[in-house]
C-alpha cells in the first residue's frame, strides 16, 4: 500500500520553513558583520559618537542572540530529527530512500545557508 506524498511533503515544507525561520531569527549573521551599523549609520545619519554606541549595542544584542541560538539550536534539532524518525517509519523502503535523500539535500542546504563562507567566526 503506497502512501499518499502530500502530507508528507507539506509536513517537510513545514519543517523546511519553520528551520530556516528559526535560524534566520536566532543566526549570528543576520545582516553580515558590521552591516547593521553601517546601514543605520547611513539611513539615519548617526554621529560618529551615536555609530559607536550603536555598535556596542548590536554587538551585545548579538551575543545574547548567539547564546540563545547555541541554547535553542539542540531542541530545535531534537525535534526535527524526532519528526524525521516518526515519518520515515510510515515509509515504504522506496519512499524511504527518496526522503533520505531529500533530507540529506535539506542538511546540505541548511549547513550551507548557516556558513556560507565557512564556520562562523569565535565569540
Amino acid at each position: 500500500m503506497r502512501t499518499d506524498p502530500k502530507p508528507l511533503a507539506a509536513v517537510l515544507a513545514v519543517g523546511i520553513v519553520l528551520g530556516a525561520g528559526l535560524m534566520r531569527v536566532v543566526d549570528r549573521r543576520p545582516f553580515g558583520r558590521g552591516r547593521m551599523v553601517q546601514h543605520l549609520a547611513r539611513r539615519l545619519h548617526l554621529s560618529e559618537g551615536q555609530r559607536k554606541d550603536v555598535e556596542k549595542i548590536v554587538e551585545d544584542k548579538r551575543r545574547k542572540l548567539d547564546a540563545l541560538r547555541d541554547e535553542l539550536h539542540p531542541r530545535f534539532e531534537d525535534i526535527r530529527e524526532s519528526a524525521r524518525v516518526e515519518i520515515r517509519k510510515l515509509l515504504d523502503p522506496v519512499q524511504q530512500a527518496e526522503f533520505d535523500r531529500m533530507d540529506a539535500e535539506f542538511k546540505a542546504r541548511h549547513k550551507q545557508h548557516r556558513h556560507p563562507d565557512g564556520p562562523p567566526p569565535p565569540p
